[in-house]
Parts: C-alpha cells; structure tokens; sequence
C-alpha cells in the first residue's frame, strides 16, 4: 500500500497488540492516511477486539472492524525511529506551508531564496510579482530537504518572527 520505505509492517493482527494495560504493553502505534500522511503517534490505551475499538492514549478510536478512525480509512505500523522522523519531517513541512499560505509576497520570495541557500540548490530569488511560482518551488524544495534543514528554516520563519514581535 505504501511506497515509502517507512512504512513496512502495517498492523493487520490486533490481537497482537495486547490490551494496554499494563506500561510493557503500550505499544506506541503511527497511525497514517490512505494519502500516505501520518495523521498521529501514541499510544494503545485500551484493545477490545470482540467490541472492534482500539482506543489511543489521545482518546481517538480506531474501528477495528472497517479499519477506520473518524469514517477514514486508515493503517497502523509499529511505531519506529524512521517512522518518528517521517512524522518529524512532515510537521515541519506542513507549518513552514501553512506560514507561507498567510504571508506576503515579499515574504515567500525571501523564504524562497532562503530555501536555496540552506538546502544547498541553486539561488532562486524571483520579484515578488511571482510569488505563486515561489511558492511551488518551496513546496517541491521542502519535499527534498532533510529533518536539520527543515528544523533551520523552521528556526529562520519562527524564531526570527518572535524576536521582531519583541
């Protein structure tokens, strides 16, 4: 079902996941869409196969049955380090995306150039009238950067933003 790497092992035998009572039992578990998103990380609070729910530490409940959390299809993997980076990796795009969607032009282009330089790509700083196509670069750019250079330009829109509100 996956593509990623990431991804293997998906859960098909709940009994296997114990009941979650006790803390060696917990299993961490990623729960990820059918568009490949990890949607959440934790934790199996409560596994009652004969009832088909699986309830997370978060409170979320996975229908055991249909194989759906909230009426969407979903898949559960044991938890693992690659997996935790992915997720890791993913926050960091959708919040870089989520500033570029409320910020200005000039903005964008400046996260553009800044892209580049940290991502080691040749330097792209179009005027501002291109902004849309500034963003379509960011978007496919962030997809090829790495966790510490997500975590910088992160650390560039958000700490350097704190520090001018001050």
């Amino acid at each position: 079902m996956f593509e990623n790497p990431c991804f293997v092992g998906e859960i098909t035998n709940f009994y296997a996941l114990k009941t979650g009572r006790t803390k060696n039992t917990k299993k961490k578990i990623v729960v990820a869409s059918q568009k490949k998103l990890i949607l959440f990380i934790a934790r199996v609070l409560q596994n009652h196969p004969s009832t088909g729910r699986l309830t997370f530490d978060n409170g979320k409940v996975f229908n055991l049955r249909d194989q759906t959390l909230e009426n969407e299809k979903v898949s559960l993997f044991l938890w693992t380090e690659d997996l935790q980076r992915q997720f890791f990796r993913q926050s960091a795009r959708e919040q870089i995306e989520q500033w570029m969607e409320g910020a200005g032009p000039e903005d964008v282009v400046a996260l553009a150039g800044c892209i580049s330089f940290v991502g080691g790509f040749p330097q792209f700083n179009p005027h501002p009238v291109y902004a849309s196509y500034a963003k379509q670069y960011i978007k496919k750019r962030l997809l090829e950067l790495d966790l510490v250079h997500l975590r910088q330009v992160k650390g560039a829109l958000f700490i350097g933003f704190e520090q001018v509100a001050a």
